[in-house]
């Protein structure tokens, strides 16, 4: 049995500041903003970390964050006006992060940010981030809430663990499930029209792939792109095909597919932290468990008090501004 990973464990307030307040620069960075000015209108903040920053154009940005701010416990409403609270919590990981960004000149979000409906996500990206650096595969690394190895864990897992390969912290080395295609031919009970449609579209990219290349060695994705390029896929998840062709290659599965592919025991890939990423990798993780709530001991206080000063400096500092905003904008989805 595969030893299990149990990664570092986080407060709930430091886990709530990493989704709320200090996954996204801009979003970091308006709550130091919010703390400095002692409350405020969305709109005040809004132009406030506009002139802070010299970046006109984030004003829409962030005049939608204070109601994130509040529904996560770190800032409350009245009459319009938001007043932070829980700044003890928020600000020290906030502030960290907000300086690791600009030490690596790395942005915050493809490493900290997640599905806004998962608040979990900040954490497990850190925590398979730690299991990575020490040896570990994903999906032995224990993440909040799953039990690895689980259908729940998977999903859980691969939403992190996907968005940290494309941001270029997390490589990948595909193994080599490679498969030959035999007699294709559908040979069920069941009406072939009755059939879901992926696995009809299973179906058409296997004859399609015999026809291309009779004598060749497939692997799994090559007969996803197949498809995609035949546009047998139109319509259709293409994450369930996968799952399909998956269970119709696994020897684990013998009678899914009977006969259509010479049948093989699936390797995983293999997953590592890139080797130029390690670096910011190790202190990114060592910044938060330094500022976690957790941490009793001097150094971990003295890094806390850094990091706060850091983000009050830099909401000062107008080219460290500047450029924390700016790289914010340019690695986010929804602010252009």
């Amino acid at each position: 049995m595969e030893k299990i990973f149990v990664p570092t464990g986080y407060h709930p307030f430091t886990a709530r500041a990493l989704g709320a307040v200090a996954n996204h620069e801009i979003k970091g960075f308006s709550y130091v903003a919010l703390v400095e000015l002692g409350g405020g209108t969305a709109w005040e903040l809004a132009k406030e970390v506009a002139e802070s920053s010299g970046v006109e154009n984030v004003v829409e940005s962030v005049r939608k964050y204070p109601s994130t701010y509040e529904i996560n416990g770190f800032a409350t409403k009245q009459n319009g006006m938001y007043d932070p609270i829980n700044e003890d919590a928020a600000l020290p990981v906030t502030g960290t992060l907000l300086e690791w960004t600009d030490a690596h000149d790395l942005s915050l979000i493809p490493f900290i940010s997640g599905n806004y409906k998962n608040r979990v996500s900040p954490v497990n990206k850190l925590q398979i981030i730690e299991g990575l650096l020490n040896g570990y595969q994903p999906w032995n690394i224990e993440l909040p809430g799953y039990h690895p190895s689980s259908n729940r864990h998977e999903t859980g897992y691969l939403v992190s663990l996907r968005g940290l390969v494309r941001s270029g912290m997390v490589d990948v080395v595909e193994s080599p499930n490679r498969f030959k295609i035999l007699d294709p031919e559908y040979r069920g009970t069941r009406l072939f029209d009755k059939l879901s449609p992926e696995t009809k579209a299973v179906y058409g990219v296997l004859s399609r792939a015999k026809e291309v290349s009779p004598r060749r060695s497939w692997a799994i994705d090559d007969l996803v792109t197949l498809g995609e390029d035949q546009l047998l896929f139109t319509g259709i998840n293409r994450s369930h095909a996968r799952v399909i062709l998956s269970r119709a290659v696994s020897n684990k599965y013998p009678k899914a597919f009977g006969g259509t592919i010479n049948k093989i025991p699936l390797l995983p890939k293999v997953y590592s932290i890139a080797p130029d990423m390690e670096e910011a990798a190790t202190d990114l993780l060592e910044r938060v468990k330094q500022v976690d709530t957790y941490g009793k001991n001097t150094p971990g206080r003295s890094y806390r008090k850094s990091a706060v000063e850091f983000a009050f400096e830099a909401l000062q500092d107008v080219t460290t501004a500047n450029r924390v905003v700016l790289r914010g904008m340019e690695h986010s989805r929804h602010v252009k």
